[in-house]
């Protein structure tokens, strides 16, 4: 059966736990901000904008999430009534994003070094999690729901901090593993080192070899869906739920704070191409959100009606979902290594450019689809 609202379920050492958490990551961002600020002062290396970019990433997720857990959890130890959950519209979060997009564009065309260092980062953040807020806000103005913004917070913080430790530890493990066996048996010139790994063409044959190929489909297309959809929406029975809205927006909200952390990581590894990257962010943020939100309707099928198999069925669903999205994603880099080795061959290059035009129109109509998905349970799947 469902439990009784986050704010009164709350027991005295679970409302500490949670400001201690929050005092914690508040000190640990304070730290990487610290950090983040004096480097371009001090350091001269020419990856001066990538360090101080992940040092500003580094900084900005504790501190986010330390500063709201911490009033959070504060908040629930001094009795204070959370109040309901009513976000800005996600219109006004994606203007945002388009304003974000712009200006980081232009900061890393034409300002230096050293000023794009302090300039850039916090484009970057921003860029990174308003598709996630956008998309909590949009489920959240149209779903029936009692959610407070303690709960969303909490669900938020599990998605972003929690599940990720758990998820990617495991995927790391599966993924290095499975590195050092193909470059152990199957890279081209032993002697060589790792530095021929350096050349582009050396990479994308390296990665359109069919143990990397197998390897990746293996971690992207299987290991990660099972793994993410599984512990992404755990904050959802933990914490409890009164209706199915609740469990629905509870899960898009874990989802959205799962892809907003891999915004912040992912999308700044190729600067060259950050703007396109972070476009694409928004395709990957509705994958996350509509999967967990699915896991949501599921756990409240299971816990509150007693209906196993609509947890396993929202699971298969949600796996699903997540692996056409990786699979397209994965399509799409192995025809970039593609072209970089056929330069030299025009109706290779004519091919490749049809496949990533066709998987291009996939993973469209496929964002389009999972939109209408996130509408549709918004609005329709009420009590």
């Amino acid at each position: 059966m469902a439990s009784s609202p986050t704010c009164k379920s709350m027991h005295k050492f679970g409302r500490l736990a949670v400001t201690l958490i929050g005092l914690s990551l508040l000190l640990l961002g304070l730290g990487f901000l610290g950090a983040y600020l004096i480097l371009p002062f001090l350091y001269r290396g020419v990856d001066l904008l990538e360090v101080s970019l992940a040092l500003a990433s580094m900084a900005a997720l504790p501190l986010g999430f330390g500063l709201a857990l911490t009033y959070q959890g504060l908040g629930a130890l001094l009795g204070r009534p959370s109040r309901r959950f009513v976000p800005p519209p996600a219109r006004l979060m994606a203007l945002g994003f388009l304003l974000a997009l712009a200006s980081g564009e232009i900061v890393l065309l034409f300002a230096s070094p050293r000023v794009a260092s302090l300039l850039f980062p916090p484009l970057h953040i921003l860029a990174s999690a308003l598709p996630a807020g956008a998309v909590v806000a949009f489920v959240g103005r149209r779903v029936t729901s009692d959610s407070t913004w303690r709960a969303i917070t909490l669900q938020a913080s599990h998605g972003a901090i929690l599940s990720p430790l758990l998820a990617f530890g495991l995927e790391l493990l599966t993924l290095l593993f499975l590195i050092g066996a193909v470059l152990f048996f199957f890279r081209p010139d032993r002697g060589a080192g790792l530095d021929w790994l350096g050349d582009p063409v050396n990479l994308s044959r390296l990665i359109l070899s069919p143990p990397v190929l197998m390897a990746g489909g293996v971690i992207f297309i299987i290991v990660a869906p099972l793994l993410e959809e599984f512990v992404k929406s755990l904050g959802v029975p933990l914490l409890g739920f009164q209706r199915r809205g609740d469990a629905f927006l509870w899960g898009v909200t874990c989802g959205a704070g799962f892809s907003a952390l891999e915004g912040l990581f992912n999308g700044g590894v190729v600067l060259e191409g950050w703007g396109l990257v972070m476009l694409f962010r928004w395709g990957a943020t509705l994958m996350h959100a509509l999967a967990s939100g699915l896991m949501g309707l599921g756990w409240y099928g299971f816990l509150a009606r007693g209906r196993p198999w609509q947890l396993l069925g929202a699971y298969g669903a949600s796996v699903g979902v997540h692996a056409l999205w990786n699979g397209a994603a994965m399509a799409l880099i192995a025809l970039s290594s593609l072209a970089l080795i056929s330069l030299e061959d025009p109706l290779a290059l004519v091919g490749v450019g049809m496949g990533a035009l066709v998987t291009l129109l996939f993973m469209l109509v496929l964002t389009v689809a999972m939109s209408w998905g996130l509408f549709y349970l918004a609005r329709r799947w009420q009590e």
